[in-house]
């Protein structure tokens, strides 16, 4: 019987520490959002008054161009060995 007390108030105890430790948690992440919400204003506002404007057609051309030579390669690699037919 005693053991069985001992273990409860203990798992109340841990119970209760987890909990205040996750509000803890909470509100870090909380702060750090925010932090990065107006790091992120600064930096849009900062392009804005800089005027940049950035053609970037070719990085999408060359994301485009790996993608479906890796799709091909695998493609290949799938057609090619028996284990997966």
């Amino acid at each position: 019987m005693l053991s069985i007390i001992i273990l409860i108030s203990l798992a109340i105890t841990i119970g209760l520490a987890l909990i205040s430790q996750g509000q803890e948690l909470i509100d870090s992440v909380s702060t750090f959002l925010n932090s990065l919400i107006s790091f992120v204003e600064s930096l849009e506002e900062f392009i804005r008054e800089r005027n940049r404007q950035r053609d970037l057609s070719n990085l999408e051309q060359g994301l485009r161009n790996q993608a479906v030579y890796r799709l091909v390669n695998f493609l290949v690699i799938f057609q090619s060995n028996p284990e997966f037919h």
